[in-house]
């Protein structure tokens, strides 16, 4: 029985582990033109006050477009935008 408890413990410990460094990171997969599943992990990290305008200037420029351009079209740009950077 307490070799059970350890077991059952350090599981739930495991666990717990792994999520909190999901809080704390991303994970994004790429699938390549050869089928093959490509996965990223990065940190989160803390805006400075230049990336901040990036991102404002982004979302900005996303609205502007309206419904010109889809959400499909939209998520496909930032896809291709995030894969350059991977």
């Amino acid at each position: 029985v307490k070799e059970f408890k350890t077991t059952v413990e350090e599981f739930n410990s495991n666990s717990l582990n792994k999520e909190e460094g999901k809080n704390n990171s991303y994970k994004i997969t790429f699938v390549n033109e050869n089928g093959n599943e490509q996965a990223k992990t990065f940190d989160k990290v803390e805006y400075t006050r230049r990336a901040s305008l990036l991102y404002n200037d982004l979302l900005s420029s996303i609205d502007e477009m309206g419904e010109s351009i889809s959400q499909q079209e939209i998520r496909q740009i930032l896809i291709e935008i995030l894969e350059k950077f991977c």
